[in-house]
């Protein structure tokens, strides 16, 4: 009993610990792709300046190819699950 509930444990604790370095490492680059980012900023708030920062890039994408980018809302929704995520914070 004992001991092999200790070897779950740390099974648990190495796949928990690669999830998140996965994470962070992903944090970081996001942090160097988004201008003038504060890095002091916590989580939450930085999503959110990723997530405008990505909805000013759609608009502008949308201003230079003008029609063509209306052809990609027929695509289907799971390849770009953001597009309707955009339109709900929109609204």
């Amino acid at each position: 009993g004992k001991a092999n509930a200790n070897a779950t444990r740390s099974k648990h604790s190495v796949t928990e610990q690669r999830r998140r370095s996965k994470i962070n490492e992903r944090y970081q680059i996001l942090r160097r792709i988004i201008p003038h980012s504060d890095q002091k900023r916590d989580t939450a708030s930085f999503l959110l300046e990723v997530i405008h920062y990505v909805q000013s890039l759609q608009e502008k994408v949308q201003k230079y190819e003008g029609g063509s980018y209306q052809t990609w809302s027929l695509e289907p929704a799971k390849l770009m699950p953001w597009v309707k995520t955009h339109w709900n914070l929109a609204s």
